[in-house]
């Protein structure tokens, strides 16, 4: 029986990247695009702003962009309807990764991330009280754990740990996103691992 499942904000039901994109003033649909989770976004930002980036830079415009950035990220269109349908099978908890931006001496998490995710987490699930942000996710894995997550790493070490995954399928995690039903696939993935576990 599936004892947790911990879903992942960013690219899963927080839509990061189009938050990404309006800082950076650049199109949308440049997310459909992109091939890693944060280089292709840095790519197009470049041909925008006619210079080189480094992650530095990038991380510290976010870093800057404060709190409220992060709390105002837009809900994925499928979000509400992921959670609702993992909260029929076991007890949702919230995993993200802090943003471990580069401070101008050394590389520190980004404050700011941690108040805003919480903050957007309190405003779009405030029914959901247990969370986790943490850039080591697989110390929360174990038998009867799901993780969904958009990240092959993370999945992958995750899994090594004994828990269950689902790798959602977005344009950085899979070549086949655009074709694929991730609520149908994670809804047969429940069925299959609440039948094993009875």
């Amino acid at each position: 029986m599936l004892s947790a499942i911990y879903l992942d904000l960013d690219g899963v039901v927080a839509d990061f990247h189009s938050g990404w994109c309006d800082l950076w003033e650049i199109d949308r649909s440049n997310v459909d695009k992109i091939t890693s989770w944060h280089l292709g976004l840095q790519a197009a930002a470049e041909v925008r702003l006619g210079y080189t980036m480094s992650m530095d830079q990038v991380w510290m415009t976010l870093e800057d962009a404060g709190a409220e950035w992060w709390a105002n990220l837009p809900l994925l269109p499928w979000a509400n309807d992921l959670v609702e349908l993992c909260q029929t099978h076991a007890p949702v908890v919230f995993m993200t990764s802090p943003a471990l931006s580069p401070s101008r001496s050394a590389t520190r998490t980004n404050t700011s991330c941690l108040t805003g995710k919480i903050m957007w987490m309190e405003k779009h699930f405030p029914e959901i009280t247990r969370w986790a942000i943490t850039p080591v996710k697989h110390h929360m894995s174990h038998p009867g754990a799901l993780l969904i997550d958009d990240s092959t790493h993370g999945c992958d070490v995750f899994q090594k740990h004994g828990g269950e995954v689902y790798l959602f399928p977005r344009p950085w995690s899979a070549t086949d996103w655009a074709t694929r039903d991730p609520l149908a696939e994670i809804a047969q993935k429940l069925a299959s691992l609440t039948t094993i576990r009875s």
